[in-house]
C-alpha cells in the first residue's frame, strides 16, 4: 500500500475503520478513470510533461494524506491518488 495503513488514518480521522475504508472508493474511481483519460489525451499532449504532473500529483496527495482529518476530503486525496498513478502506469506501459 503506498502512503499511511488503514490504522494510521483511523487515529487521524477518529473514525472507525469502515469510515476510512469507504474513502478507499475514491481511488477505485480515481484508478478506473486514469486509463481512460490518458486514452482520451494520447498523441494530443506532451506526454513527459503528463507524466511530471501525476509524479507531482502522487508527492502532493501521499504528502498531504496524513493530514486529511475530514473523511470526504480524504476520499477526493485518494481519488487523484488513484488517477495520477493509473494515468501514469498505464502511459508507461504504452511508450
Amino acid at each position: 500500500m503506498v502512503g499511511p495503513t488503514l490504522l494510521d488514518l483511523q487515529i487521524v480521522t477518529d473514525s472507525t475503520i469502515e469510515d476510512v475504508t469507504f474513502t478507499l472508493i475514491g481511488r477505485t474511481v480515481g484508478m478506473l478513470i486514469g486509463p481512460f483519460l490518458f486514452a482520451a489525451t494520447d498523441l494530443k499532449i506532451n506526454i513527459w510533461l503528463a507524466f511530471i504532473i501525476c509524479w507531482i500529483i502522487q508527492v502532493i496527495t501521499n504528502a498531504t494524506l496524513p493530514w486529511s482529518s475530514y473523511l470526504p476530503l480524504m476520499g477526493v486525496n485518494f481519488f487523484f491518488q488513484g488517477f495520477a498513478f493509473t494515468f501514469y502506469d498505464t502511459g508507461k506501459v504504452y511508450y
